[in-house]
């Protein structure tokens, strides 16, 4: 007993100092072995397809259960591929996405649906798991460690000022220099992107007791190499609206703001699913505004083979996935 008790309390004193210290980018499995034999793990271990059917069936709550061989498809972490009931545009291409691999080798890049989606139930689930007040002390700190493990963290709240370090150099909010490609590239950033920003700002006043929010912008005419930050105002706004967020909803914006370097954006493409504003732009604005600088060079350069051309492809699967995986009924 009294070395359980010890081996507890070690466990407990070093799991924020795990949690503070770790590199990993958000999500990625960063453990030697994962014992759950789950198709998920299987399929990234062996790389090969090793299934006959893959098909949808509904759950008693009318929600979507992706099946293999009619046997539960589950995650890395164990629990069952479900998808929600007002999703259904949702789970048929995540169906579609396994049953387009091939016998050949399966690629890590294949499965972007399933790997967005299994993030989104683990942390769902795991939060859940862990509010559980049946729950042991020795039994809540192991859960801990299999969340910073393979999710990254073990509050939503943790994932929040990640997210906002990425609006200081936000796509949007830096604009070239004039001189570059005689003032069409500024010019265009001046019509597509300001107008986002303004609309970004008026929507964080509704988190900010109705004042005023202001983005800073780092302007290549007139500020040159110097830092940006926001206002600790603009922050805390940010914060509030990160809270009002479903778990859902939060790691689709976590990918969306990974692939396109862009806060803004990710809260774009959120808005228009969730309809808490109206949002005129399409996806395909979206990925535009994403890499417009890249767009100009590859126009007037070209493109360097196997980089701009696989980066170009890389954010349309990517952001195309978010807004597949925010899209409901």
């Amino acid at each position: 007993m009294l070395k359980r008790s010890l081996k507890l309390k070690y466990k407990t004193q070093n799991l924020s100092q795990r949690f503070q210290h770790t590199s990993a980018p958000l999500g990625v499995d960063k453990s030697i072995e994962n014992n759950l034999k789950t198709q998920t793990n299987r399929l990234s271990k062996t790389m090969t397809k090793f299934w006959d059917h893959i098909d949808l069936s509904k759950t008693k709550n009318d929600d979507f259960l992706l099946t293999m061989d009619l046997k539960p498809v589950k995650t890395s972490m164990g629990n069952d591929l479900i998808i929600p009931a007002n999703k259904p545009i949702l789970a048929m291409l995540l169906m579609n996405e396994w049953r387009s691999l091939t016998d050949s080798k399966v690629k890590a890049y294949d499965l972007p649906l399933t790997s967005l989606i299994s993030r989104c139930i683990d942390m769902e689930k795991s939060f859940s798991t862990l509010n559980n007040k049946d729950l042991t002390d020795f039994e809540k700190v192991t859960k801990e460690e299999e969340m910073i493990t393979k999710l990254g963290c073990i509050r939503a709240d943790e994932l929040h000022p990640q997210l906002l370090r990425y609006l200081d150099t936000d796509t949007l909010v830096c604009l070239s220099p004039y001189e570059e490609f005689e003032g069409e590239l500024r010019k265009e950033q001046n019509l597509k992107y300001l107008p986002v920003i303004e609309s970004f700002e008026k929507f964080l006043a509704q988190h900010n007791n109705g004042k005023a929010v202001k983005i800073r912008v780092l302007d290549g005419e007139t500020d040159g190499f110097r830092s940006n930050q926001q206002s600790q105002e603009t922050q805390n706004a940010v914060l509030q609206y990160l809270k009002t967020l479903k778990i859902w909803e939060l790691i689709i914006l976590e990918k969306c703001v990974l692939s396109s370097k862009s806060f803004i954006l990710g809260w774009l493409l959120i808005s228009k699913h969730n309809k808490s504003i109206p949002i005129k732009h399409s996806v395909e604005d979206m990925i535009r505004l994403s890499n417009l600088e890249i767009i100009y060079q590859t126009e007037r350069w070209g493109e360097v083979e196997d980089t701009h051309d696989v980066d170009q492809r890389d954010i349309i699967r990517k952001i195309n996935v978010c807004s597949i995986a925010a899209h409901s009924l």
